[in-house]
């Protein structure tokens, strides 16, 4: 026992207990979910190496205890090379992050992700969110597709698979009212039921109830330039969140563009003479009620996505499928901030 490197065995998930000679195996659950075989497989490891019961933390992990030190390469290889689980981040988009732990000592992995009948390749990043040597693989998934299955299949260094498929919908049926998180995950899922009627086009005749001031938003300009002339602004609620500022001028030369801080190059809008547009990109939730400086030469228009969204409720055209998708992204919002400030 003298040449027992302890500090790699806690980072590989073993921790040692008080009885010589054992160790308990410490298994993170992401998002506190198991499958059917994920139990089974650990029912079968507190059998054949503990002594035949595991232990739920207040973390929602799992330990094993009682793997005897001899029996720890055995265990981890049993343990490692399999699927962990599953988890849903907010950015401009929604990303399905697919867990996945590693028998070989690795710093590179892929997976290849089917998604909509397409396959691409996506790179693993190493996380200490999963005990073990394991692995992230991130999918974005605009919010109107969160009912789209996505197919994760990791190839390890020994020729074996890992495969798992799952929805954002999927995962986020499965919290429990009460739980952690659950609030904000039932507001994520009303956005994307929104979103995909909109996108979808189908009718609907029942707008939903909103009562929030969004006096503060209201877009500003300030400023002078006589050769520039703000055209508009639209926000893009698809693939990604971003905010398009639009703009006429007939010579940029000697102008500075900016977006916040960073000064950036305007794009010429195809088919439209001297017009242009400066983009935001990939808005995270939390983030929407944010306003932001977009500097014109001589002007600076103030301007936010949910600038867009009052704008968009005031106007007598907007359709109710719109209106409902940018009332369920303000309450969306609110709601991220409320999770992230707890």
């Amino acid at each position: 026992m003298a040449n027992i490197d302890y500090a790699s065995l806690k980072k590989g998930g073993f921790m040692r207990q008080k009885q010589k000679g054992y160790f308990s195996l410490r298994i993170q659950v992401v998002g506190g979910n198991l499958t059917s075989e994920n139990i089974r497989a650990v029912a079968d490891v507190a059998d054949k190496y503990g002594k035949g019961y595991v232990h739920m933390t207040s973390r929602q992990g799992v330990e094993i205890p009682f793997i005897n030190f001899e029996n720890i390469e055995v265990t981890a290889e049993y343990t490692f090379g399999k699927a962990a689980g599953f988890s849903v981040s907010l950015a401009g988009d929604i990303g399905l992050n697919f867990y996945a732990t590693l028998s070989a000592d690795t710093d590179e992995m892929t997976a290849q992700v089917t998604f909509k009948g397409e396959t691409v390749t996506v790179k693993g990043v190493k996380t200490d969110k999963v005990a073990g040597n394991a692995f992230v693989f991130r999918f974005p998934v605009a919010p109107k597709d969160y009912k789209e299955n996505v197919a994760f299949v990791v190839t390890t260094l020994g020729g074996d698979t890992i495969t798992a498929t799952s929805s954002v919908k999927e995962y986020a049926d499965k919290f429990a009212e009460g739980e952690d998180g659950y609030a904000l995950v039932q507001k994520m899922l009303a956005y994307c039921e929104a979103a995909r009627v909109y996108f979808a086009a189908e009718t609907v005749d029942t707008a939903k109830d909103f009562t929030a001031d969004l006096t503060a938003f209201a877009a500003t300009v300030s400023g002078t330039d006589d050769d520039i002339t703000v055209e508009g602004a639209t926000l893009v609620l698809e693939d990604t969140t971003e905010i398009k500022l639009y703009f006429t001028c007939a010579d940029l030369t000697g102008k500075t563009f900016k977006v916040g801080n960073s000064e950036v190059t305007p794009e010429a809008v195809t088919g439209v003479e001297n017009c242009y547009v400066l983009r935001l990109k990939n808005i995270v939730m939390k983030d929407i009620d944010e306003l932001y400086d977009f500097t014109l030469g001589g002007k600076t228009v103030r301007y936010g996505a949910l600038s867009y969204v009052k704008a968009t409720l005031e106007d007598k055209d907007t359709s109710v499928s719109l209106g409902n998708l940018v009332k369920t992204l303000y309450e969306l919002n609110v709601a991220a901030n409320a999770y992230f400030a707890a």
